[in-house]
C-alpha cells in the first residue's frame, strides 16, 4: 500500500487522524524496544536503556506535583528569558528568511515576548509532543504529521509548534536536573516547511532527522 493510501477501518471508514497513524507506526516499539530507533536518530550505538512514550505533556505532568504555581511561573519565565538559546528568540524568529522567500508571518506584539511570564507558563504547560524517546544522554522529541501542516497560533506567545516543543523540552530538562541533549525530529513533514527550515537553520535539528513514515516502518525490529 502506498504511503498516501489509507486502509478502510471501522464501518469501512478510513481513519485519517494523525494520532492513529502515529500509534500504528510506533506501537510496535513498545514490545520490541526503541533502542534501534534511538540509535538511528543519534547515528551511533546507545549503551543504555531506552524509553518511549507517545502524546507526552511533560511540563504539565511535572508541574502537577508542585504546589506553588506562582513560583513556577516566575521560574519558567526567568529560565526562558535568560536562556542562552531563547533569550533573543523574538529577534531570531522575526529575522528568519527562507532563501529569497518571505519568512514567518509578521509577529504580533505579544509573540515571543519572554517577559510574559503567564503566557509562557500556559504555553509550555499545554505543549504536547507526539513521540518522546529517552536514553541516558538524549531526549528525542518527535512531531508526526499526516495530512495536516505544522501548527502556528498567533494568539500564543510561543507561536510555532516545533519551536514551542523545543523550548519546553530544554526548559524541562533544566528544571528536572537531568542534563540531556534535546534532539528534535519530524515524521511526514516537508523539509521546505518554514518551521522545519528554521529548526535546521538554527542548528536545533539535523536534516537527517526529517523522516518519512516508511523509514519508521523499516526500523521496527
Amino acid at each position: 500500500m502506498a504511503e498516501h493510501e489509507c486502509k478502510p477501518g471501522i464501518l469501512g471508514i478510513c481513519n485519517r487522524t494523525e494520532n492513529w497513524k502515529t500509534a500504528r507506526h510506533f506501537a510496535p516499539f513498545f514490545d520490541r524496544g526503541a533502542k534501534g530507533l534511538a540509535e538511528y536518530l543519534i547515528g551511533k550505538r546507545v549503551q543504555s536503556d531506552v524509553r518511549l512514550e507517545l502524546y507526552w505533556k511533560g511540563m504539565r505532568d511535572f508541574l502537577k506535583t508542585k504546589e506553588d504555581k506562582r513560583k513556577w511561573k516566575i521560574e519558567i519565565g526567568d529560565r526562558v528569558r535568560h536562556s542562552e538559546l531563547f533569550g533573543n528568540l523574538r529577534e531570531v524568529v522575526s529575522g528568519f528568511r527562507v532563501a529569497r522567500l518571505r519568512g514567518f508571518r509578521k509577529l504580533k506584539d505579544h509573540n515571543y515576548d519572554t517577559s510574559d511570564t503567564e503566557g509562557l507558563y500556559r504555553n509550555l504547560y499545554n505543549t504536547e509532543i507526539d513521540i518522546v524517546i529517552e536514553s541516558r544522554h538524549a531526549l528525542f522529541i518527535g512531531e508526526a504529521k499526516g495530512e495536516m501542516s505544522l501548527g502556528a497560533d498567533s494568539r500564543l506567545v510561543l507561536v510555532h509548534q516545533l519551536i514551542r516543543q523545543y523550548v519546553m523540552a530544554n526548559i524541562l530538562v533544566e528544571l528536572t536536573g537531568t542534563p540531556k541533549r534535546v534532539v528534535p525530529f519530524v515524521v511526514g513533514c516537508n523539509e521546505r516547511q518554514h518551521q522545519v527550515q528554521f529548526m535546521v537553520g538554527q542548528g536545533w535539528m539535523k536534516k537527517c532527522h526529517i523522516l518519512q513514515w516508511d523509514q519508521i516502518a523499516q526500523l521496527v525490529p
